[in-house]
């Protein structure tokens, strides 16, 4: 052999040892996702190896190593640098991208792995069954409440798409043919519940508040303003009926609206790992008056009221007299924050399956359920301890 075809030999089968290794090394680093030092920003737990055998056990596997395999950190950044360049704008299967750096997730669970937008487009509809059964458990909910003299009420917060779908390309959107019109027309007549749709304010304050948005263009959620206009339209529903203090809160004018750059959206910083690809703003309210509300540690609240509820916040207010319990997500959160100045004592509860008993604890002048519209089937899951919603 000479030394010129020994070279080749040895060059070949280097060749596929390094490509063995490449195929292999991310297995012989699994649980190391960070091994070259790089970090995502993902606001959900890894997925663990499966304890127990079941009908998805390979399905969760699978999940297991796409989660915890080597370099996994380091190869989804660089996929969301070389998939523009290769002409896909989405690396996500739940994110689409829409015109004008518009970032837009999925309308419900199911869409996952296709992002076809089925509620947008009409074609996501709740069966008749489905309607009744969310109608009994809002009307069970609303009797159990009327027996302790305290007013329910409903409100669901609008999917980015439903106030600025026009920059979601490539999807037609079916007025009044959405699950939030369905249902809207299922409760009509309903008696013991107040329902407060934000949508016709929120579409109206696009153009009131010249041109600002009123959602992030990289996030889920709304922004101050956008949070703000929402909270307008709560306290109109609200405020007949509670007769509240402080209205003069009410008015955009006695706040300073600041702007500021922002890249932190969890559509495109915490799922397609791409916040440099997309410039958003911070818009926020900054009042130019004094707060009275001050959060209360949750071991407080569990002491004085005896619940131990995950992730429970709370406030107290001295120049206020009502008390208020939300059930609710992040987006009551964003609005929260203007509504504790009406309120002395207030809760936050991060969950949409109503309590009974805790709210008997809690002992509240109004019980507020707020709920995204993408995740309206979740109003399908039944109340509990309705019977002690009413505390001696």
């Amino acid at each position: 052999m000479t030394v010129a075809s020994g070279i080749r030999l040895i060059s070949r089968h280097l060749a596929a040892l390094a490509f063995l290794l490449l195929i292999f090394l991310p297995l012989f680093l699994l649980g190391r996702p960070g091994a070259l030092g790089y970090d995502l920003l993902e606001n959900r737990l890894r997925h663990d190896f499966p304890k127990s055998w079941s009908i998805s056990y390979l399905e969760q596997v699978g999940s297991f190593f796409s989660d915890n395999h080597g370099f996994r950190n380091a190869l989804a950044l660089l996929g969301g640098r070389m998939m523009p360049a290769l002409g896909i704008n989405s690396t996500h299967p739940s994110v689409v991208v829409g015109e004008d750096g518009w970032l837009f997730y999925i309308d419900e669970n199911s869409d996952r792995g296709r992002a076809t937008m089925k509620d947008f487009r009409g074609r996501g509809r709740f069966t008749p069954a489905q309607l009744a059964a969310i109608r009994g458990n809002l009307e069970s909910i609303g009797r159990a409440f009327r027996r302790c003299g305290v007013p329910f009420v409903v409100w669901v917060a609008p999917n980015k798409q439903t106030i600025y779908g026009e920059h979601l390309t490539g999807f037609r959107e079916a007025r009044g043919g959405k699950r939030l019109d369905q249902l809207l027309e299922a409760l009509r007549g309903t008696e013991d519940l107040q329902w407060i749709d934000s949508r016709p304010a929120l579409l109206a304050a696009k153009t009131n508040f010249e041109g600002r948005d009123l959602y992030f263009r990289t996030d889920t959620h709304w922004n101050g303003l956008g949070a703000f206009v929402a909270y307008e339209s709560l306290m109109a529903g609200l405020e007949p009926t509670l007769n509240l203090p402080r209205l003069e809160n009410l008015d955009p004018a006695r706040y300073e609206i600041r702007i500021s750059p922002f890249s932190g959206g969890d559509l495109s910083a915490n799922m397609l790992n791409a916040q440099w690809r997309f410039r958003d703003s911070k818009i926020e309210l900054v009042p130019r008056f004094p707060l009275f509300a001050v959060d209360v540690a949750t071991a407080e609240i569990v002491a004085s009221a005896g619940v131990a509820i995950p992730d429970l916040s709370g406030w107290a207010n001295r120049a206020a007299v009502k008390t208020m319990v939300v059930y609710g997500d992040s987006f009551a959160k964003h609005v929260i924050l203007y509504l504790r100045e009406h309120f002395s004592r207030g809760y936050f509860i991060p969950e949409h399956v109503i309590d009974g008993e805790a709210v008997g604890k809690l002992r509240p002048d109004v019980v507020i359920l707020e709920i995204v519209e993408r995740n309206l089937a979740s109003l399908l899951d039944k109340p509990k301890n309705l019977d002690k919603a009413c505390r001696s």
